[in-house]
């Protein structure tokens, strides 16, 4: 008489569960029996699979003539839409870029939080971000758009007035570095001796500068109450005496520049009539 043993026990099957973020794949892992089937229709204890969405598998596995069933869950954690805002500016200037649609954020130049500030430079650029929420990043990019400048402006002169070469939008005319309220114009009629330089802004208010233009020979211009002016000795080693004459008592500021510009005499000088 032969005695035949049957194993009747149904095999314990167990599955993983991963989760992983949108567009990854995950393995699941059946163990506690010799042969397996899912229902991808693979056949092997581990399979890899990328769900769009939280998605259960299910597995039967088989040890001589009994079957046991299983189940993983792969969780899928969506990425986040992170968005970021494009910029323009002049060149130079500091604009403000702010992402959200996540909790954390890194951005291509080493920075991190949700908001940086960059400097605009000479040309077109971007900038990327990545933000981070529950494990999982979604990224944007930024563009920075660089406005043009204006030509550099240069200044002419004739006689006392100066005149800027370029056709802006706006002027500013600035004496030793020190704006001169009102002087908006392309023109500016100079009534000292100085270093002048002007300011022009386009349509989008960008700036460029001149070079600096040194006056050391201004025309003196009198008013009605002087008559005369005489230096003496002209022309001169540095030393010498100014003399006005007028024909009636007044007051006259009488300054003076080194040929460099520089102010070296800043005086209201009494004139006698008749002196």
């Amino acid at each position: 008489t032969e005695i035949v043993t049957l194993n009747n026990s149904v095999p314990t099957i167990t599955v993983n569960s991963p989760t992983i973020c949108a567009g990854q794949t995950a393995t699941l892992t059946a163990s506690g029996a010799n042969t397996y089937t899912w229902n991808t229709g693979a056949t092997t204890s581990s399979i890899s699979v990328s769900p769009t969405i939280t998605t259960t598998y299910t597995v039967t596995g088989s040890t001589g003539c009994n079957n046991g069933n299983g189940s993983g869950t792969v969780t899928v954690t969506q990425l986040p839409s992170v968005g970021v805002n494009n910029v323009s500016g002049c060149p130079g200037s500091s604009q403000t870029l702010t992402a959200t649609g996540a909790t954390t954020y890194a951005w291509s130049n080493g920075a991190s939080g949700s908001s940086i500030n960059i400097t605009v430079g000479s040309s077109n650029s971007t900038v990327s971000v990545t933000g981070t929420t529950s494990g999982c990043d979604g990224s944007a990019t930024a563009t920075i758009t660089a406005l043009p400048v204006p030509a550099t402006p240069s200044i002419s002169r004739t006689d006392s007035v100066l005149t800027c070469t370029v056709t802006a939008a706006s002027y500013q005319w600035y004496r030793n570095g020190v704006l001169i309220a009102g002087a908006t114009a392309q023109t500016y009629r100079m009534t000292q001796n100085g270093s002048y330089t002007v300011v022009v802004k386009n349509s989008d208010n960008c700036e460029a500068t001149s070079t600096a233009l040194n006056i050391v020979n201004l025309p003196v211009r009198n008013n009605s109450s002087i008559s005369g002016i005489q230096i003496i000795p002209n022309p001169n080693k540095g030393v010498f005496a100014v003399q006005l004459q007028s024909d009636k008592n007044t007051s006259a500021v009488v300054e003076m520049y080194s040929v460099n510009g520089q102010q070296v005499i800043s005086q209201v000088w009494q004139i006698n009539a008749g002196q």
